[in-house]
């Protein structure tokens, strides 16, 4: 019997992280961790508690920001034999995972779909059995998503991403922060919504003659909360990459 996927925080609470990232433990034959955390102590040992003195056989990393793959190093402290997979990592060494391959995560056997857009190594893992998506930082059920401009986002891959995800037709996603979502549909089509609005509210503010990003971030996130500026304006930034390619400027 497959059981479910076990909620481990990662214990590193932020403005950009939440309450913390969430991580996932599918047990099983081969107990695999779907992202690796930041290496706190507390998530570590959440690990080891919910392991039972059991090895953890693999982590698989949704993308290489620091929040999602820094972790390894402290897992390997405590599972030298561990399997670390990943699109593209700083935390070497570990396998590569490629597009469309399979992948042992527990009892289940997880697809590789790349997903590039918030990360240009991002990938979600496919449960075709159970339809099930562990979608890392590609939506998020509360808030939009970051496009950092100059590392690798991208919102022509975002929106892109976004309908390779729709297609799969998933009835649940794990996601790397915040809740559960058990409506996948309509969360992606609300970021879709959310990108295209927002990409026609930065344009109406370049007929209107306000191109500098620090304007165009205060006109269109009023009340932003402080220590996401940063966010917000790397953003813009990705927005108006797309803008002057889609204008061939």
């Amino acid at each position: 019997m497959v059981t479910s996927p076990q909620l481990l925080s990662a214990a590193n609470p932020g403005p950009y992280t939440g309450d913390g990232n969430n991580t996932w433990l599918l047990d099983g034959i081969e107990p695999t961790l779907i992202d690796a955390g930041t290496g706190e102590a507390a998530h570590l040992d959440a690990i080891a508690g919910a392991l039972g003195g059991r090895p953890l056989t693999r982590v698989l990393v949704t993308h290489d920001h620091s929040d999602h793959s820094s972790g390894v190093a402290r897992i390997r402290e405590y599972w030298p034999n561990v399997d670390v997979r990943a699109v593209a990592s700083t935390q070497a060494p570990a396998e590569t995972l490629t597009d469309g391959e399979r992948v042992r995560a527990g009892d289940r056997m997880l697809q590789v779909i790349h997903t590039p857009g918030h990360a240009p190594d991002h990938v979600c893992f496919w449960d075709a059995a159970t339809r099930e998506l562990y979608s890392g930082d590609m939506v998020l059920l509360h808030t939009s998503v970051l496009i950092p401009a100059g590392r690798g986002g991208s919102v022509r891959g975002y929106l892109a991403s976004l309908e390779r995800m729709a297609e799969l037709g998933a009835r649940r996603l794990y996601p790397g922060h915040g809740p559960v979502i058990d409506d996948p549909d309509t969360v992606i089509r609300r970021a879709v919504l959310h990108r295209l609005t927002r990409e026609s509210q930065i344009i109406a503010c370049l007929d209107q003659g306000v191109a500098d990003v620090d304007a165009i971030v205060a006109r269109l996130y009023p009340g932003l909360q402080t220590g996401l500026e940063n966010a917000a304006r790397l953003t813009v930034e990705a927005h108006l990459e797309k803008i002057r390619e889609d204008r061939g400027v």
